[in-house]
């Protein structure tokens, strides 16, 4: 049996009952409610997925800003594939994680 462990500040999927696909960084999660930081919904475009905000007029991308999730409308969560996962880092702070047109230590 294959536990995925999902720990805070981990890049996490969630699926809604609207089938919504929603990528954020791991919060918390009780019995009523999941908490995501700087949540963007999954949109496919003519060029394939892309990371759209969540919220068009909210302030999600405030470093502070975490947006809780009802947990009746939470279907499914698991931890984000990597390249999606690198993406939405990229997206959300600016850092380049992916191994494309590296060439060894940085210094």
């Amino acid at each position: 049996m294959i536990v995925n462990v999902i720990k805070p500040m981990d890049v996490v999927t969630i699926k809604l009952t609207s089938s919504e696909e929603i990528v954020g960084m791991f919060v918390e999660k009780n019995s009523t409610t999941l908490k995501l930081r700087k949540p963007l919904s999954l949109s496919m475009t003519q060029n394939g997925p892309a990371l759209a905000p969540y919220f068009i007029t909210g302030d999600v991308m405030n470093e502070a800003s975490e947006v809780e999730f009802n947990i009746n409308v939470v279907v499914a969560m698991i931890k984000t594939y990597k390249p999606f996962a690198d993406v939405y880092t990229q997206s959300t702070t600016g850092l380049d994680l992916s191994n494309k047109n590296k060439t060894g230590l940085i210094l």
